[in-house]
């Protein structure tokens, strides 16, 4: 049985994670400016994301990491997808290492995140 500090799959490099899951265009959300922003997010640093763990509990459905979760219309309807992808998104602008990214998720720190335009 999992417990709940056990840390969701993820991958240990960008490189390790290839080949990278064909990723749905975040135009196709363009009516959900929180959604579109992280599909947007995952198309640009998509190596970053593959070394992030998600807490949504994706790994049942088959997910290796948070990335998985941006080839589908799974994280479009999911706070904690979005949430996760947008603040590895700030971390990134901000010079963070994928690995301190996963450090601060592990934490909880994407629950800081604000989302805006209503998630579907």
């Amino acid at each position: 049985a999992k417990n709940g500090s056990e840390v969701p799959p993820y991958f240990p490099s960008a490189a390790a994670a290839r080949p990278y899951p064909t990723l749905l265009p975040a135009v196709d959300f363009s009516r959900y400016p929180s959604v579109e922003r992280a599909y947007a997010v995952a198309a640009e640093i998509p190596g970053v994301l593959a070394q992030q763990p998600c807490y949504c509990h994706c790994d049942r459905m088959g997910h290796r990491s948070l990335l998985d979760c941006y080839a589908s219309q799974h994280a479009a309807g999911c706070d904690v997808c979005l949430m996760e992808a947008l603040f590895a998104g700030q971390m990134t602008r901000r010079g963070q290492s994928p690995a301190t990214i996963r450090e601060e998720i592990i934490r909880g720190e994407w629950r800081s995140v604000r989302l805006s335009g209503n998630v579907p």
